[in-house]
């Protein structure tokens, strides 16, 4: 299973799950929703039998995580948050080359090769990608609902851009 739990039926995800067992029960609630057996947690790994020419892999009793995103908000103050990525743009993290995005709403640290193994550090206009990309879900998915739409236009826009989250 892949995904964002913290998106899933949720307006936006500005703030997510704060523990990989409350991210877990999302997928468990979906998992169940269409009837098939939940996650367990993985107690005992055991590595298969393989010929001498094969990778020899892995068996769990449970569930693993092979990858997890961990993410946390700012706050800069009205109309600072370009000027904030902005100047992040300038540092170096971790041996790794800043990189400001052509719309200057977003900034992502990448190796001199410009990859991204392990961590994938991004800074990014949270509000920006809401009225980007949310409201157009919120109003397809509403339909008739303006109402619904009009609320959540006025939270996002109006509470978060005034915020100017990051």
């Amino acid at each position: 299973m892949s995904g964002n739990p913290s998106r899933w039926n949720r307006l936006d995800n500005l703030f997510g799950h704060t523990s990989v067992d409350a991210c877990v029960q999302v997928y468990n609630r979906i998992l169940n929703e269409l009837g098939l057996p939940e996650f367990t947690k993985c107690t005992k790994l055991w590595q298969r039998q393989a010929s001498e020419t094969e990778k020899a892999g892995t068996v769990t009793d449970g569930a693993c995580i092979r990858e997890i995103h961990i993410t946390s908000n700012r706050t800069v103050g009205a109309d600072n948050v370009d000027d904030y990525i902005s100047g992040l743009s300038t540092l170096r993290y971790r041996n790794s080359e800043p990189r400001l995005h052509s719309n200057g709403k977003s900034v992502d640290w990448l190796s001199k090769k410009g990859n991204a193994l392990l961590i994938y550090p991004t800074v990014y206009n949270k509000a920006h990608e809401i009225k980007l990309h949310s409201l157009n879900k919120i109003k397809n998915n509403s339909g008739i609902h303006q109402l619904k739409f009009h609320t959540s236009k006025r939270l996002l826009i109006s509470a978060w851009s005034r915020r100017s989250q990051i």
